[in-house]
């Protein structure tokens, strides 16, 4: 398993300090996503350049995501320029999403 990049951890951080439950690097049976929020049925993948230029990477994301799909996730590409850019406004977002799906 590889270690969580800079943007994964800050990412985390962030969403716990918010009171968000999440896990890095959550195996799900099928594959290991970055960032789950198992109880808004939501996965953050926090992707760099390659997952968009790289046509096997481009495959395999798809079929990961419909896995996800299958068993009730949603799940969210994050660029990894996006959160050294935007930390605090993603992870606000992020955080009234899934509080919001806690309630349903």
């Amino acid at each position: 398993m590889n270690s969580p990049t800079t943007q994964e951890k800050k990412l985390l951080n962030a969403l716990k300090k918010r009171g968000v439950e999440c896990m890095p690097h959550y195996n799900d049976g099928f594959k290991t996503v970055d960032i789950a929020i198992n109880k808004s049925k939501m996965i953050i993948e926090v992707d760099g350049l390659y997952h968009y230029l790289r046509p096997k990477q481009i495959v395999a994301d798809i079929k990961r995501e419909r896995y996800s799909e299958k068993n009730g996730f949603s799940t969210i590409h994050i660029f990894n320029s996006i959160i050294d850019d935007h930390l605090e406004e993603v992870a606000d977002a992020i955080a009234k999403v899934a509080k919001a799906n806690n309630n349903k």
